[in-house]
């Protein structure tokens, strides 16, 4: 009955009703999986790889598709988001880490990190997102969806 109650307290979109950002105490990581799932889907249905350690960590994994024609690079965000907004998040937000940067396609050796376009750490220490318009529209979809 207790999973059945947090389900429901998730809208289909995945934002949570006024009075229920917090975890329901008994029952922390009930609601905030429902919340994270809801978020991964949402950010797969915009066409994004979408990856996690566990539904009750805090990180998520992003790639942004790649043209297979272009020689565009792929770009990659790593975000840590919570439940509740903080004073140290991106723009007082639910996100206090966020970083975008390039992958180097090695072939057959996999891939190399790049150039980082933007980094947030509980203040902005970098952004040159200016620079590339997919890293700007990945930058921009993670904030509509999870700050």
């Amino acid at each position: 009955m207790r999973e059945r109650q947090a389900k429901s307290s998730v809208y289909g979109d995945g934002r949570l009703p006024v009075g229920l950002e917090k975890p329901a105490a008994g029952d922390p990581d009930g609601q905030w999986k429902d919340y994270k799932r809801c978020k991964i889907e949402a950010l797969a249905a915009r066409g994004y790889q979408v990856h996690c350690h566990s539904a009750t960590n805090h990180w998520l994994q992003l790639g942004a598709p790649r043209i297979a024609w272009s020689n565009d690079p792929w770009i990659r965000a790593d975000v840590k988001f919570y439940f509740v907004h903080s004073e140290h998040g991106v723009s007082g937000g639910r996100i206090s880490k966020l970083r975008i940067e390039t992958l180097e396609d090695r072939g057959v050796g996999g891939f190399a990190p790049g150039e980082t376009l933007f980094d947030f750490e509980r203040g902005l220490h970098l952004d040159r997102l200016i620079e590339n318009s997919r890293a700007k529209k990945l930058y921009d979809d993670i904030i509509e969806e999870l700050n």
